[in-house]
């Protein structure tokens, strides 16, 4: 049976990461942290995605977020989650706490050849920056948007198939749907209706007749 486990586990749960003004800190407390520090309201509303595999529906567990996080690590591209990450909790700060707030996470994530500099156009950077002079819930939504549509197209669809060749997709994603049983199991539900329809018919009939013979014998 393959370990579905240790390979986040020795990546996310023993070692310290970087720690945000926002109070976000990528440590072995960070399940008990992400509860708190992002929530799935602000997904991308970009279409419904009622796919098997969405990230917007992986998303709403702590306990994926660390797997896909520690699956974007070893890609060298978890800045982007973690940008995601921190955006979340950015949105639930008081007014008095977006600006330094705001210009860290810029000069973190955005600002070209930063630390964590995450993987978006000109003019989404433009445009974030523009926002940072009257900072708000909303000043960081153009490149979260975008670096969640990054790792939706890219990053996600390797994550899956990942856990797809290590026999883990259950781990996350449930057991696969069987078609051909389900259609068995309609059709013989079906017909199981049908039977019991039938007999109940029968028996119907059966017992009229055996009233009406119990009749004759009486004269009525």
């Amino acid at each position: 049976m393959p370990d579905c486990g240790s390979p986040f586990h020795n990546n996310m749960m023993t070692k310290k990461h970087h720690m945000s003004e926002s109070g976000i800190e990528f440590s072995s407390r960070e399940a008990e942290r992400l509860k708190k520090t992002f929530s799935t309201k602000s997904l991308p509303t970009l279409k419904e995605n009622t796919t098997r595999h969405s990230l917007a529906e992986f998303l709403k567990k702590k306990s994926r977020v660390l797997a896909f996080r520690a699956f974007l690590q070893k890609e060298f591209s978890d800045e982007n989650l973690d940008f995601w990450i921190e955006v979340e909790a950015y949105k639930k700060l008081k007014p008095s706490k977006l600006t330094k707030v705001a210009q860290n996470m810029y000069e973190t994530y955005i600002k070209a050849g930063s630390q964590k500099e995450i993987n978006i156009d000109a003019t989404t950077r433009k445009m974030t920056e523009s926002n940072l002079a009257n900072p708000n819930m909303f000043t960081f939504d153009s490149a979260q948007t975008t670096v969640f549509v990054l790792m939706e197209r890219d990053s996600f669809p390797r994550f899956v198939m990942n856990q797809i060749a290590a026999g883990c997709e259950h781990k996350f994603f449930g057991p696969r749907e069987n078609k051909t049983t389900n259609k068995i199991s309609s059709r013989v539900s079906r017909d199981t209706k049908k039977t019991t329809l039938m007999a109940a018919t029968i028996g119907l009939v059966f017992h009229s007749r055996v009233i009406e013979a119990q009749m004759t014998k009486l004269g009525m």
